[in-house]
């Protein structure tokens, strides 16, 4: 088996596990800075999302992970999608994906965050500059209309377990889920 997947495997399961440690901080290299991982407030549950783009395999895919509000992992997702979109509109069809799913199955309320800035701002504020995602920010918008969903941006350190599982997605076809459980 090569090194550097041997490497990336440990790290991200390391990385993975450490979602149900008590080490509330993290540092950002060469920032001096850290970023605070809390627990979800009182009764939500708290999903991080994130999406890779391969657009020369022309594959999307998307990551996310579920902690309960006791701060407990609870179940992880991964979609491969077999489509060449740009990071934007990724972002935008994983928030919907997710969203859904999140109505559907009762994982409200629900406080969902993202290291797609741009994409985050556009739904909290309900504008949409372009054409390619309207359809589908305002089905996210009807999703949540009503309902205790927050949606919020959150920095690529405190997002770094559903980015690797963003990555995992690309080598797996269509979709995985583990409940209570985490990628073997």
């Amino acid at each position: 088996m090569d090194d550097d997947f041997m490497g990336w495997s440990l790290n991200f399961l390391e990385c993975f596990c450490s979602v149900n440690s008590d080490v509330d901080q993290a540092p950002i290299a060469g920032r001096g800075m850290t970023v605070n991982w809390c627990k979800p407030d009182h009764e939500w549950f708290k999903v991080n999302t994130d999406v890779v783009v391969d657009s020369l395999k022309c594959c999307v895919g998307v990551g996310i992970i579920i902690i309960n509000r006791l701060g407990v992992f609870r179940h992880s997702f991964v979609l491969n999608l077999r489509v060449n979109f740009s990071p934007q509109i990724a972002e935008v069809v994983a928030l919907f994906y997710w969203i859904r799913l999140a109505v559907e199955e009762n994982f409200v309320p629900v406080v969902v965050k993202s290291y797609a800035k741009a994409v985050v701002d556009m739904i909290k504020l309900g504008v949409v500059p372009t054409v390619d995602i309207d359809t589908i920010t305002g089905d996210i918008l009807h999703l949540i209309c009503g309902k205790p969903i927050s949606i919020s941006f959150v920095p690529r350190l405190a997002n770094s377990v559903a980015h690797g599982l963003a990555k995992l997605a690309l080598s797996v076809a269509n979709e995985r889920v583990w409940i209570n459980s985490y990628p073997p």
